[in-house]
């Protein structure tokens, strides 16, 4: 497989003999330390592991994954709840934000749940949560930060003859204004009010494959949470 610039966590990097035995690849050793999974070369043979198709499709996350999630969504979200009559410990709890070091949580449901799904947990919980997301939108805009160059991330894995996909629990709106930022057109794009499943199920993985027309086992997930993860095995992806 040629892979394009992925980035691994230290937790996955640490595990990179399993990783090079389930790929079948060489893992180029990084030059610089990496955080996310996004900015990693992995470089291997032609010839795909045996029983498995070549690889055709790289998949990205964008929270977290193509983008820096902390400095983008904390000052909404402690804007947002800091104007809620609940503004305490217990809903920073709910939405996974550590009101004190202004980062989310791994499993953060604000970050790896798609809106419809947060709505429905502040709701359970006694939260107004259509008041919640009005402070959410009403918040000043803050310019998403790239974990890495977008632009040259893209043309490197088409480069590699790999179509580029990009697979969010967010709203469309809000992902195709980063995509805009950055000035890239994914092959094919999944968000999470699509109507078509969200992670961590396999179903927005499968869709992605339908709509390119690729088999599910092709395609690498890239991502920074176990909702990716799941969401690319469930689907019998390779997951990154």
């Amino acid at each position: 497989w040629a892979y394009a610039p992925c980035r691994l966590t230290p937790q996955v990097r640490s595990d990179s003999r399993m990783l090079r035995r389930q790929l079948g690849c060489v893992v180029q050793a990084p030059r610089h330390r990496c955080r996310t999974p996004a900015a990693r070369t992995l470089r291997g043979s032609s010839a795909a592991p045996v029983g498995r198709p070549a690889a055709t499709t790289i998949v990205f996350d964008k929270d977290g994954t193509l983008l820096d999630a902390h400095a983008l969504w904390g000052p909404i979200v402690r804007g947002a709840c800091s104007l809620m009559p609940e503004y305490d410990e217990a809903l920073f709890c709910l939405l996974g934000f550590d009101g004190t070091t202004g980062r989310f949580t791994p499993t953060a449901p604000f970050l790896i749940e798609t809106n419809s799904a947060v709505h429905s947990l502040l709701r359970t919980a006694g939260v107004d949560a259509d008041q919640f997301f009005e402070h959410v939108q009403a918040q000043p805009p803050t310019p998403a930060t790239p974990i890495v160059d977008t632009q040259a991330l893209f043309a490197r894995c088409r480069a590699a003859g790999l179509r580029v996909a990009v697979l969010s629990s967010d709203d469309r709106e809000s992902v195709q204004a980063f995509l805009a930022q950055e000035e890239v057109e994914p092959d094919a794009l999944h968000c999470g009010d699509d109507g078509r499943g969200h992670k961590p199920s396999a179903e927005p993985l499968l869709a992605l494959a339908a709509d390119l027309g690729v088999t599910p086992g092709s395609m690498i997930m890239v991502g920074d949470s176990t909702h990716d993860v799941d969401c690319a095995l469930g689907a019998g992806a390779v997951a990154v």
